[in-house]
């Protein structure tokens, strides 16, 4: 009898870990086509699309799409106010991180690389976005890895927010490494 029950907890054991290996496996299969998509949008400038796939809370607190698609258009000017001239046809995602989950929310921090030109030299910007889902990866949503970011993350999920150590944000020209805000 013993013998019987040890088998059967084992099995539930191993039961568990694989099925939720293989939901996180799904998730990050899942984010990756979405993260593409999201991509797509931004290196085409395409700022329409690229709000379907902010999350709603900041796309309300700017005033709307016509709003965020406005701002957008305003950042290569900010930028280049600066002397830093965005490329964002170069822009591009690295790995996203392991999967973080609490009862609602699925989150992933996924690293992002901007080429730029600044006063003259080629370099990179090295952030990062914060991935949300809240329908278990069907649907992805984005926002900036700025401290606006961060909160919109802590005011998600607490739990997941302490959890999470944020990479640290530079400006890399000239075989020099500026750290960011």
């Amino acid at each position: 009898m013993f013998k019987f029950k040890f088998f059967l907890i084992i099995h539930f054991l191993i039961f568990l870990f694989t099925g939720r290996s293989y939901a996180l496996e799904k998730y990050q299969v899942l984010l990756k086509n979405d993260l593409l998509n999201y991509v797509s949008c931004y290196k085409n400038q395409n700022y329409i699309c690229m709000s379907s796939y902010v999350l709603p809370e900041v796309i309300k607190n700017l005033g709307g799409v016509q709003n965020f698609i406005k701002l957008m258009e305003t950042v290569p000017d900010m930028f280049r106010k600066s002397g830093i001239e965005l490329l964002p046809n170069l822009f591009n995602t690295g790995t996203p991180s392991p999967i973080i989950t609490d009862t609602k929310n699925i989150i992933s921090i996924i690293p992002t690389i901007t080429p730029v030109r600044f006063n003259n030299a080629d370099g990179v910007i090295k952030g990062f976005i914060i991935a949300v889902s809240r329908n278990k990866g069907r649907k992805w949503f984005y926002v900036e890895g700025s401290n606006e970011g961060e909160q919109y993350l802590k005011k998600l999920s607490r739990e997941i927010y302490e959890l999470i150590k944020f990479p640290q944000k530079t400006l890399n020209v000239n075989n020099k490494i500026i750290k960011l805000e």
